[in-house]
């Protein structure tokens, strides 16, 4: 009943580990294992989260188990307004160095989402990784050598 992977276009939910040791031809007496869940919309990540739960305490009360579970939100997510002053600043500087922007929203966390929910306007800028979070993850220099002249020109400027 666990909706996982590719909830809606906004939210995404996943089993990280999952441990149940013992000897192969048993049902291990306890299992632990660490899942996640992520959105654009805070709402839509509540309503996974107490989803994902309520999956596992029904399951439980159904075979007769016991759930012991700890709910950790690790970052919520953030929306700048195009009107916002940084925006504003990031993008003359890229129009300055003739670098395009791009405004997208991502699903990963990142120091900004911690500083934005603390009340200090941050903004995440592509730094030329292709692939993140896979083996074949790699970084296109041209795009690395970019961002550091953008970053050098936002600190001097």
């Amino acid at each position: 009943m666990l909706r996982l992977y590719q909830i809606n276009h906004e939210t995404t939910a996943n089993i990280g580990t999952f441990n149940a040791e013992g000897a192969t031809n048993i049902v291990s007496p306890e299992v632990t294992f660490v899942a996640e869940a992520r959105s654009l919309n805070n709402e839509k990540l509540n309503a996974q989260i107490d989803h994902m739960v309520k999956c596992l305490l029904d399951a439980a009360e159904k075979y007769g188990a016991k759930v012991e579970y700890n709910v950790e939100v690790s970052y919520y997510s953030f929306t700048l307004d195009n009107h916002n002053e940084l925006v504003k600043l990031v993008e003359d500087r890229c129009k300055k160095l003739g670098l395009e922007v791009t405004k997208a929203p991502t699903g990963g966390g990142s120091d900004a989402n911690i500083y934005n929910r603390n009340g200090i306007c941050a903004v995440n800028l592509a730094n030329g990784t292709e692939l993140v979070h896979t083996t074949d993850e790699r970084l296109k220099i041209d795009e690395f050598e970019k961002i550091t002249k953008l970053v050098l020109e936002l600190m001097i400027n």
